[in-house]
């Protein structure tokens, strides 16, 4: 399933300028509990350190790790899943899960001594649902620093202007960890009229140049957390406080509030649409060992409040009469929306050696858990409806690991089936049962065969289904029927009547680990057939496609100007999805000791994508005709990195290609086909740390480290043709990558 639109969808409304739509089955509410722009609900760490269950089938050592070129745990991450495309991992650390790892994000990527890749089926093992990989994450023994960095982010075309500071701490002895980070982040506005060349000539807004392509914020975060083992047990705690603020100007009004003469000019003010989130996370985990068995014990709370807020911009415009300003309102019309998200949990999980066979002993895991969520919204605007519910979950999870044969007693190699039940109730839904089965063919130690099958239930979130209403006037789009810029009313928010998806995925997985000439190489290949009934839209753009499938969504008035759009989510049919995955990681030394380098290639292959929107309804092939309004839906997707490490010096290059894609016409209206030209972009980085010394007792190296990066070196954007081959206006360059190519400096400093 395509996560990744979300995000898209997400920049692009915040933008003003369109809408975007997103397939996919809903996994849990991470959208409601984003922090520091994660949303992984499905985050584990720390305790002592276990061996993985079985062979990682990638895995990451010390000075991979420094190729990466990264100063904090949560960039490795960060970077490691845009290798693989963009897909989440669930995370472990030292082979034990954690409650929340806000904290460990803000550690530095020094501290870690390996990353393993491990298969989704292994996520059973630690209670995890089998829908991600597993990164487990291995600290150094003992590890002590005390850093300050400070960053700049500049846009080559201007504006929009990035700086962040951080002050980080940790130590690590053993079992004991105590760390915690400040940081800080300031960017800039960036709106339309610094970026004029972007925008083609013709039919033009006149109130554009004052318009946001991406908005200004502020951010202040607080993490920390400690582990401290007591005998044979230990506990692990971990908090984060944050503070993050945005403002953007896409919406206007008529300031005189009188009617207006043909060519005579009218004073607009601007609104300016601020929001504000301050979230809280806390965990608390105890674990230890009984007998043969270990055991977790999680408590875990997340608190989201939520302000939106509309401001008068003191700035006054006079604009000469237009169809845009005459479909502006004549009063304001504020935005003043509160919320606040609640989510509390409670889980224990354990992992026991049950029967012990000729082919090895049969492992046991299990987790239940329980989870409270209260959703609480308000506002005083008359338009805006008010949301106030709760919800219960109850959660179970049992897992058995099955060896089957082993390499020493059988000729056909080691076998094994792995076998995970889980059950979710929740109130005023019902029970949501699933499964995943996988078995595993390992004829050699340096080759093994995987084959699964996975049913999960998924629920509706319940902001989506509880939040307020929200009807915004004046909001920008590009009607595709007519190739102008007009104003409509977007509604959004409460959505109710959603149902809950079920997804079915077949898994094959071919995975290669060996050594040639000290070469070390991982190489996967995978295959994934997946069937989603009732896939959840989250978001529409109004291509006159999505129209014809959708057009209770839209509404026009009879000269036939688009007026409103409905932007809440709703469920299709039923989706069919075949991909192939191929995925390639070497690492190897460069001069000697003196150096490593290190490639990682990953290519998407979508065989096939079609939609079903209604019952009976005709298939509907995503891949010829594409509901996404921003890049099409391509067949391919490579990425590649090349990472070189010599002495002290670290250079890293990445490459990342989309194919062209072609949206067949539905009828002969030459606006309905749209050409997706072919994107390839390069981006570059590199550092230096120098030596200045050692610190006190712990004699602890003392460095300074500087960076260089560019992203999207040759400044490469998106090209977009419709029937006819002119730009549609909302694929102009502007509103599909505002940024284009950017510096960032970077100094960091270990006391």
């Amino acid at each position: 399933m395509a996560h990744g639109r979300c995000r898209k969808a997400e920049a692009l409304l915040r933008k003003g300028s369109f809408l975007l739509i997103a397939l996919t089955p809903w996994t849990g509410d991470a959208d409601a509990l984003q922090v520091n722009g994660s949303s992984r609900d499905e985050i584990v760490v720390t305790g002592r350190r276990e061996k993985p269950p079985r062979r990682p089938k990638d895995s990451y050592d010390t000075h991979s790790i420094n190729s990466l070129n990264a100063s904090t745990v949560g960039e490795i991450i960060n970077k490691l899943e845009r290798r693989l495309g963009g897909r989440p991992f669930s995370i472990v650390v030292n082979g034990r899960r954690l409650t929340n790892i806000s904290d460990i994000n803000e550690l530095p990527s020094e501290a870690l001594q390996q990353v393993d890749i491990l298969d989704r089926a292994q996520a059973g093992a630690y209670g995890l649902t089998p829908q991600n990989d597993v990164l487990n994450l291995t600290f150094k023994p003992k590890f002590v620093s005390a850093s300050g960095e400070t960053r700049i982010k500049q846009p080559t075309e201007g504006s929009a202007t990035s700086a962040s500071a951080a002050l980080r701490s940790a130590k690590i002895i053993k079992e004991q960890r105590f760390n915690a980070a400040l940081s800080i982040q300031n960017t800039d506005a960036l709106i339309a009229a610094n970026r004029q060349s972007l925008f083609s000539t013709g039919q033009r807004d006149p109130l554009l140049n004052y318009r946001s392509l991406l908005p200004s914020s502020r951010s202040v975060t607080l993490t920390g957390g400690m582990t401290v083992p007591i005998g044979s047990i230990s506990t692990s705690l971990s908090g984060s406080a944050s503070v993050v603020t945005s403002r953007q100007t896409t919406r206007f009004f008529r300031y005189d509030g009188k009617a207006v003469s043909a060519g005579e000019a009218s004073k607009v003010r601007g609104i300016i649409d601020e929001s504000r989130n301050q979230s809280y996370q806390f965990g608390a985990t105890v674990y230890g060992n009984l007998g043969r068995a270990s055991w977790a014990l999680e408590l875990g709370a997340n608190i989201l409040e939520r302000r939106n807020a509309s401001l008068v911009s003191e700035r006054i415009v006079d604009v000469v009469d237009s169809a845009v300003v005459h479909s502006l309102p004549i009063l304001l019309e504020p935005l003043n929306i509160r919320s606040s998200f609640t989510n509390l949990t409670a889980g224990l999980s354990g992992n026991a050696a049950l029967v012990s066979l000729p082919a090895g002993q049969i492992t046991g895991n299990f987790r239940l858990s329980g989870t409270t969520q209260r959703l609480r919204a308000s506002s005083g605007t008359k338009d805006v409806g008010t949301g106030d519910s709760d919800q219960s979950r109850s959660q179970h999870h049992i897992g058995v690991d099955i060896p089957l044969t082993n390499s020493t007693r059988s000729i056909i190699g080691r076998t094994a089936l792995t076998v995970n039940g889980d059950y979710e109730h929740v109130s005023g839904v019902g029970g949501l049962p699933g499964y995943d089965l996988t078995f595993l063919w390992q004829p050699a130690a340096w080759v093994s065969f995987n084959a699964g099958r996975a049913v999960t239930k998924t629920r509706p979130p319940l902001g989506n289904s509880q939040e307020p209403t929200i009807v915004t006037p004046g909001v920008l789009v590009a009607d595709a029927l007519t190739g102008e810029y007009i104003l409509v009313t977007r509604i959004s928010g409460r959505a109710p009547g959603l149902r809950f998806s079920t997804m079915s995925e077949q898994s094959l997985r071919l995975t290669l680990n060996s050594t040639i000439r000290r070469v070390q190489i991982s190489a996967t290949i995978e295959h994934l057939a997946s069937n989603v009934a009732s896939p959840l839209i989250v978001s529409a753009y109004p291509t006159l496609l999505f129209q014809r499938l959708f057009p209770t969504r839209f509404a026009r008035d009879s000269a036939g100007r688009l007026t409103t759009i409905d932007a809440r989510p709703f469920n299709g049919e039923e989706e069919r999805r075949n991909v192939l995955r191929p995925n390639l990681h070497a690492t190897g030394a460069l001069a000697g000791e003196n150096g490593t380098w290190d490639l990682s290639a990953a290519h998407e292959w979508i065989l096939s994508d079609t939609l079903v929107v209604e019952p009976g309804g005709k298939p509907i092939n995503l891949l010829a005709t594409p509901l996404d309004g921003v890049q099409g839906t391509t067949r391919h997707r490579l990425t590649i990195d090349l990472a070189m490490s010599y002495k002290r010096l670290n250079v890293q290059l990445g490459g990342r290609w989309r194919a062209a894609a072609d949206s067949a016409a539905v009828a002969s209206d030459a606006p309905d086909r749209v050409q997706y030209g072919a994107l390839w972009t390069v981006d570059g980085e590199m550092s230096f740390n120098f030596r200045i010394g050692r610190s006190g007792r712990e004699n602890a190296e003392k460095t300074l480290r500087l960076w260089l990066s560019v992203e999207n070196v040759f400044n490469r954007r998106q090209r977009v043709n419709d029937g006819s081959g002119q730009v549609p206006v909302a694929f102009q360059k502007a509103f599909l990558d505002p940024l284009g190519r950017s510096i960032t400096l970077r100094l960091s400093r270990t006391f």
